[in-house]
């Protein structure tokens, strides 16, 4: 855990330990206001769970308040809704459930509780058709399908076969949405780069997802990309083998791989769960809203591995700096693309 300098000496307690043995869930800090979240993860997995675990340390770290989180809750919305239940019974005043499978766990609970404010990971573009909100329910998402574009652009400046690969976990609206994204990137640099895309069908075993990365290796990709927990560390594993170029998942993986991991598309989760405990606390968060976080507000952009930006072509560079300052401008207006690719 980091040191929570506002809060003081950490104060770690365990909360308690659930039938299945699923979740460790501490507590840190003091005060009168009380924000937790729940991971499906594990909280140092290098990607989605780490990211929540430490945006939301640092929000609370920063507003003087007290911390908890609950990770490897699984993806259930029975197990989410059991620990939720859990904190909002012991007064806690925002519970953020970070997965897109959560959500009718929390709507359930949240109906238990009216006085207790709840937000739910829902994997929707804004005004996307499966957003469900509540008085006491927030809804939000990671547009992090906006900064694969530039993503997409670096890749085409390092790219020696014109052979890109995709490790996704699940071929699911977002995650094409995402891969369209960054294949339009390579294409705006060199429309002759072939792009393909192969989905394991698990968020998070890294050693499937390496395999598949091996697949399109052999097939002639120089550079990967990853979206999913385990596909991030399994591409990360493959490059390093095959000596190719890849890239993390909403966390860098470049300890993992560092002569290889080229960046990540990120996620500011501490400026996003601000955001939600400032409203919370404030009286502002009712009606709850669906809060989109995205390039615009500089919440979601490419964070590449400065050790290796000098392997992108000069024209690939000069290309991305024009793309990185119009995602934040708005002259470049990113397209949610659903279909399968």
């Amino acid at each position: 855990m980091k040191r929570l300098g506002a809060i003081g000496v950490l104060a770690v307690v365990a909360l308690l330990a659930t039938a299945c043995g699923q979740g460790t869930t501490t507590t840190t800090g003091s005060g009168t206001y009380k924000v937790a979240i729940l991971l499906p993860g594990v909280k140092n997995d290098l990607s989605w769970n780490q990211v929540g675990f430490e945006g939301l340390q640092t929000a609370a770290a920063q507003e003087g308040i007290e911390f908890a989180y609950t990770d490897n809750v699984g993806y259930s919305a029975d197990d989410a809704a059991r620990f939720a239940r859990l904190y909002a019974s012991k007064g806690f005043n925002l519970i953020i459930a970070d997965n897109s499978g959560y959500k009718d766990g929390i709507m359930q609970v949240a109906k238990e509780y009216p006085n207790v404010n709840f937000a739910y990971q829902d994997d929707q573009p804004p005004g996307g058709a499966g957003i469900q909100l509540a008085d006491n329910v927030a809804g939000y998402n990671q547009d992090l399908w906006q900064a694969a574009y530039a993503a997409g652009i670096a890749a085409a400046g390092v790219t020696k076969k014109n052979v890109v690969g995709g490790v996704g976990a699940q071929g699911i609206p977002l995650v094409y949405a995402y891969y369209h994204m960054f294949a339009q990137g390579l294409a705006k640099v060199n429309p002759a780069i072939k792009f393909s895309a192969i989905y394991t069908g698990d968020w998070s075993d890294s050693a499937k997802a390496k395999a598949a990365a091996l697949v399109l290796a052999d097939r002639g990709a120089d550079v990967l990309i990853a979206f999913g927990d385990g596909p991030s560390r399994g591409v990360a594993a493959a490059a390093q083998q095959t000596n190719t170029y890849g890239y993390g998942y909403i966390h860098s993986v470049d300890v993992l791989a560092p002569n290889n991991v080229l960046g990540a598309v990120i996620w500011d989760s501490a400026k996003s769960f601000k955001m939600m405990v400032d409203d919370s606390r404030s009286g502002h968060f009712r009606p709850a809203k669906h809060y989109g976080f995205g390039t615009k507000d500089g919440l979601v952009t490419l964070q590449l591995n400065p050790n290796l930006e000098s392997l992108i072509s000069a024209q690939a560079k000069t290309m991305l700096d024009q793309a990185l300052k119009d995602s934040v401008s708005g002259a470049f207006v990113p397209v949610f693309d659903p279909t399968s690719i």
